[in-house]
Formats: C-alpha cells, sequence, structure tokens
C-alpha cells in the first residue's frame, strides 16, 4: 500500500478475494472522473466535426492497494528502478493473472494539505 493512503478499506475481504481468483496481483481500483474545464473540438483535418462543452472523462483508477503473491517478485530486476506499474506491466506480458478489485470504501491519497482536512471524504 502507498504511504499516503487513507482508507477504511475491508483488508480481509481484500486478501480473500485475491486467494478465491488465484491471482498473481490484486490491483484495488475505483471510478475517477475529470471535468474538463474546455470546449473540446473534434476535428478533421481542419475542419470542426464536433464540439462538447465541458465533458467529462471516466477512468479505473489505481487506489495504490495491492495483494502480490511472493513468487511475483522474482519478476523485479535487482538493478534498476521498478515501482507497481512495472511489476504489473511485466507480469501482464509474462501471463500472469492481474486482478482487479473494486474499493467502494472511503478511500483518499494525501497529494497535498487539504486532502488531510478532508479526511477520507472519496468514498462511500
Amino acid at each position: 500500500m502507498n504511504s499516503d493512503i487513507i482508507t477504511k478499506l475491508d483488508f480481509r475481504k481484500f486478501y480473500q478475494t485475491h486467494l478465491k481468483e488465484s491471482a498473481a496481483i490484486t490491483v484495488g481500483i475505483r471510478p475517477f472522473e475529470y471535468a474538463v474545464p474546455y470546449g473540446v473540438v473534434e476535428l478533421e483535418k481542419e475542419w470542426v466535426r464536433s464540439i462538447e462543452e465541458r465533458p467529462k472523462l471516466s477512468f479505473k483508477i489505481s487506489c495504490g492497494i495491492y495483494v502480490v503473491n511472493a513468487e511475483i517478485l522474482d519478476l523485479v530486476p535487482p538493478d534498476r528502478f521498478f515501482d507497481m506499474p512495472d511489476l504489473i506491466h511485466v507480469a501482464v506480458e509474462s501471463g500472469h493473472r492481474i486482478l482487479s478489485y473494486q474499493i467502494r470504501e472511503a478511500w483518499t491519497a494525501i497529494e497535498n494539505l487539504g486532502d488531510l482536512t478532508e479526511g477520507t471524504s472519496k468514498g462511500d
């Protein structure tokens, strides 16, 4: 788990799901929506095909919480920086099963001081 995370995740359920699904890695995820603050123009060459004012883009994001089987750590090279996205990428390429687990509990990544004052308000 990343050190800047505050959550009310049921870790037991998270881990039990990892075991039940026989995953090599389980990644905690949640939906994230970003509102573009401008009108987005779709072009065909220089011709405007459409414009959408302040569209919302939806993503599934990593919550920085993982379960990793010990044997997966053999994929980590000893001689260079290697983070979780690198490990997940190599594990997928190697044919390992990588499970997503949607975190519905409260979850906050502390990116700035304001996140601390809000507490774990991001989530139900």
